[in-house]
């Protein structure tokens, strides 16, 4: 640090006088420049986030068909001229509707289309979780630069009174 010093001619009351920086001054600007540096990495990342949240919001509009449940194939044991018998495959979509289970038989030539669609809504979900991870980084960038933080408008109080006069 000593190299750092340099020597300031300063005219105070017109004489002529030798200033020196002190070591202080020269640590706390550096330590300004090291945060300057880290702040303003930091709204790249956050506008890194913002862009792939926009990605991921393009990516699920682009989903335009899609359906929740499960497919389940279902077959059935019987006896037909006192032989076993089993008929099947049928296939069953089960879902949830609040707190019911709720069974639909699709027909064979609906199948490919209703797999492909309950695969949209499973990449739905993961676009979801991903969305809800980056927000959750750019919490923690709010959090920890108040700058990034939006601003909110102060509003006045509406039962703002003056104060009396005694």
């Amino acid at each position: 640090m000593a190299n750092i010093r340099k020597h300031v001619i300063g005219v105070q009351d017109k004489k002529v006088t030798d200033f020196k920086f002190p070591q202080a001054l020269i640590a706390f600007l550096v330590v300004k420049l090291c945060t300057v540096v880290h702040i303003l990495r930091m709204p790249d990342q956050y506008s890194s986030f913002l862009q792939q949240r926009s990605v991921i919001l393009d990516q699920m509009a682009a989903l335009d068909r899609m359906e929740r449940g499960r497919l389940f194939e279902q077959f059935f044991k019987g006896q037909k001229d006192g032989q076993p018998v089993t008929w099947g495959p049928y296939y069953v979509l089960q879902r949830r509707h609040g707190d019911k289970v709720l069974k639909e038989r699709v027909p064979a030539e609906r199948l490919p289309t209703l797999q492909a669609d309950i695969q949209h809504h499973q990449q739905f979900q993961e676009l979801a979780e991903r969305y809800a991870q980056i927000t959750e980084e750019m919490t923690r960038l709010q959090d920890a630069d108040p700058e990034l933080k939006k601003k909110p408008k102060l509003s006045k109080p509406t039962n703002f009174r003056k104060p009396r006069r005694s």
